[in-house]
């Protein structure tokens, strides 16, 4: 039995692709990416909550044009530093993965989302405030199906936005990134009515402790849900990349 091996036989072995493999599932990534996305936005969202109760306490309904305007630009600066805070979440997993992405890079990407989302989305209930400021009479109260679907529609809209400038610091590490921007349409279209739920949620007279604990509640499922689904989207990408990488490794 002949067990040389010729020179010809090593080089088909060697320059024979390898077979990659089909398993692009990873549960612990995908369970630190939806743990960082429930404490980035408990601690974000919960503090733009916070600074809005303030506000609503201190000086109550807006009166003026210019009260108006400056409460909307409050919210957005709130705004904004929940981007630097849920940025920083993700960043702490993001970093293992893909070891060239920035911390200032990736922060920076989600803090202009969120300056651009909350910009957005603070439009009509500033424009609806200045309405009532000259006058008009309030508009009629929506149900509850209604306000929620426009919800998922307004998750959209914004996840979309959130998701651009992203998706430009990752697809500079990842092709096909432009995944990501659908991907946070998606998950925004489930977590923001998900928001809005537990904005609603507390009955009248509830203590603030019971109000509190739901709010908190109520954004750690909208965070877990976001996180969930535009957490499959970074495995998948993430796997790509991986794969992609394969055979320079190989003919290196």
């Amino acid at each position: 039995m002949n067990t040389f091996v010729t020179r010809e036989e090593i080089s088909m072995v060697e320059t024979t692709p390898r077979p990659q493999s089909r398993n692009w599932w990873d549960w612990k990534l995908w369970l630190q990416w939806m743990l960082a996305n429930v404490v980035g936005e408990v601690l974000g969202l919960g503090l733009v909550g916070a600074i809005a109760i303030a506000m609503v306490l201190t000086i109550g309904e807006p009166e003026t044009a210019l009260v108006a305007l400056m409460m909307a630009g409050v919210m957005i600066a709130a705004g904004s530093l929940e981007g630097v805070i849920v940025g920083f979440a993700q960043w702490l997993v993001l970093r293992r993965r893909i070891r060239r992405l920035s911390r200032g890079e990736w922060v920076r990407a989600t803090a202009i989302g969120a300056f651009l989302a909350w910009t957005m989305g603070m439009a009509p209930s500033t424009l609806m405030a200045l309405n009532q400021t000259a006058g008009s009479p309030p508009p009629p109260e929506m149900s509850d199906a209604v306000k929620y679907a426009l919800a998922s529609v307004m998750g959209v809209t914004l996840g979309t936005v959130l998701g651009a400038p992203q998706w430009r610091a990752l697809r500079r590490y990842v092709s096909g990134a432009s995944m990501w921007v659908w991907a946070n349409a998606a998950a925004w279209a489930v977590g923001m009515p998900v928001v809005f739920i537990g904005a609603g949620a507390s009955p009248a007279g509830a203590s603030a402790l019971s109000v509190a604990l739901t709010v908190v509640v109520a954004i750690a499922a909208a965070g877990a849900s976001v996180g969930a689904i535009h957490g499959v989207a970074l495995l998948w990408l993430l796997r790509r990349r991986q794969e992609e990488a394969s055979p320079a490794i190989e003919d290196a």
